[in-house]
């Protein structure tokens, strides 16, 4: 259960990272 949160984690963090970097690009 602990990998999965990790996974959940990183891949929330790293959506989050892209959407902001689309708004500073526009």
């Amino acid at each position: 259960m602990t990998i999965a949160l990790l996974i959940a984690l990183a891949g929330s963090l790293a959506a989050m990272a892209v959407i902001v970097r689309r708004l500073e690009q526009r």
